[in-house]
């Protein structure tokens, strides 16, 4: 009984690990789609920027790039931590 119950729990394990790096995976996807996202839009913005030059569109766009800017900084952040968590959390299965 005690060896098949350790026969069950070696391919429990595996499967475990194979879902938690598939939602790791998905994370890293969407995060990565926002930051491509924001790019285009930074894009668009510059564009703007070079075809009309008035004060108030101008004052706009800055205040446009710079939430971009800490939408940017949040994403890299949120990869960095789920990265992080994702390795710590395959080391402790592994050990």
């Amino acid at each position: 009984l005690v060896f098949m119950m350790f026969v069950l729990m070696i391919p429990a394990a595996t499967a475990a690990v194979l879902v938690f790096m598939m939602f790791m995976f998905m994370i890293l996807t969407t995060t990565a789609a926002v930051l491509m996202v924001v790019m285009m839009l930074m894009f668009m913005i510059f564009m703007v920027m070079i075809l009309v030059t008035t004060d108030a569109v101008i004052i706009m766009v800055m205040v446009l790039m710079i939430v971009m800017f800490f939408m940017l900084i949040m994403a890299v952040m949120r990869m960095l931590v789920t990265a992080a968590a994702g390795i710590c959390g395959l080391h402790g299965i592994f050990l």
